[in-house]
């Protein structure tokens, strides 16, 4: 027998959150909007335990499979739903992964930062002042530097000053 059952291509998992916790929101019943496309893998390993039954012979005997352990793994394209203030299907799976999704309902545009320094850059109002609500994204930098970078938001400010995890050569300015 198998352990492992693969399905690489056109998988689907149904995924739906709890309107009251503890009560299936789908009840058997999946709808084409509970599916989530992706790749999906499912595995069972098996938790073998000693068999304490006694055998006479000095050696033990061999484990018996107590029980399996299932895991499964889901591979979904990180991208939005194309939609503003539309969350993707997935984000329903991160937020049982104690991730918080957050939508935008309108999308920011390329703009230029209002000030900068080495590591961080000041956003202007068209952003969101919330604390961290930016935290991970990448940034995309032009201008300044002059051959352009992409690094990740590591931390951003009500006063929606974004800190880079890297430290550019000269400090970003509103050229950025």
């Amino acid at each position: 027998m198998s352990l492992t059952l693969v399905r690489t291509r056109f998988s689907a998992i149904a995924a739906k959150i709890e309107t009251t916790p503890g009560t299936d929101s789908i009840a058997g019943l999946p709808v084409a909007g509970d599916f989530i496309l992706g790749s999906a893998q499912a595995r069972f390993g098996p938790n073998v335990v000693t068999d304490p039954s006694f055998s006479g012979a000095l050696d033990e005997l061999p484990g018996i499979v107590g029980s399996l352990s299932p895991t499964i793994e889901l591979m979904v394209p990180m991208r939005g739903s194309g939609t503003a203030g539309t969350a993707p299907s997935w984000g329903r799976l991160m937020r049982a992964c104690t991730f918080e999704e957050v939508t935008d309902a309108v999308g920011v545009v390329a703009t230029a930062a209002t000030a900068g320094t080495t590591n961080s850059a000041t956003f202007p109002v068209a952003f969101s002042s919330v604390a961290n609500i930016y935290r991970g994204i990448p940034g995309i930098l032009t201008g300044n530097p002059a051959a352009g970078a992409v690094s990740p938001i590591m931390g951003w400010t009500t006063g929606r000053v974004a800190s880079f995890g890297e430290t550019f050569g000269t400090a970003l300015s509103t050229t950025t």
